[in-house]
């Protein structure tokens, strides 16, 4: 594992490059971001299982993630997990309505596989000096998410996984049956018969806006 001391240059490992690159970037892995994350703070080791957040709390930081990777999740009196997000190399996980209303953020964040992340106090976050790049995040976050909403609500749930199978090819390897079900709403069971229908298959199948491949869904 190289030395994150090394990545302040702006110089990254040529794996977490690759797996960046297999994601269209909430936040892509350029000067732009490297500039002002590498003043705030220094990049830490985080293992599998640590919280950032707990759900119900107020946030203190906003992270950008280095190697690894975190989730986003609200649990349910029942222990039912949904899952809002996750966070691989090269992107900011950023609890928007909590960090924009200072109320408590309904979701919890984790470290999925063990992390290297940057950890910006709210405070640096919300100072002047990073206004473009706030700008540009708020901007990309809400096409991310109106395509992540035509994902949910127009799409069956076959139509959903063939979609992220298809713009997040390397999700299918990297998560568990159980996170991926959680993320685009169905249950393990569900999933699995999906995935033995599709056996074999390619991506094919249309949305009710024509084909996936007309349907971009960048990630913000």
């Amino acid at each position: 594992m190289p030395n994150p001391s090394t990545w302040r240059s702006g110089q990254r490992p040529a794996e977490d490059d690759r797996a960046a690159a297999a994601l269209t970037p909430r936040g892509s892995v350029d000067d732009w971001v490297h500039a002002p994350v590498d003043l705030l703070a220094l990049p830490q080791a985080m293992c599998g299982g640590t919280v950032l957040l707990q759900q119900g709390a107020v946030p203190t930081h906003v992270w950008f993630l280095h190697r690894g990777a975190l989730k986003a999740s609200n649990y349910a009196d029942s222990g039912r997990e949904r899952i809002k997000e996750f966070y691989f190399p090269g992107e900011f996980c950023v609890m928007y309505l909590a960090w924009l209303t200072g109320q408590a953020s309904r979701y919890q964040v984790e470290v999925v596989e063990d992390a290297t992340v940057t950890s910006i106090p709210i405070d640096r976050w919300d100072a002047p000096e990073l206004a473009e790049l706030r700008g540009r995040l708020l901007r990309e976050q809400l096409t991310f998410k109106e395509r992540k909403e035509e994902m949910l609500l127009l799409h069956s749930p076959e139509q959903r996984y063939l979609y992220v199978q298809l713009h997040f090819p390397t999700w299918t390897a990297r998560l568990s049956q159980r996170q991926l079900a959680a993320y685009i709403g169905i249950t393990e069971v569900s999933l699995s018969r999906i995935r033995g229908r599709l056996k074999g298959s390619l991506p094919r199948a249309t949305s009710p806006r024509g084909s996936y491949a007309e349907v971009p869904f960048n990630k913000g």
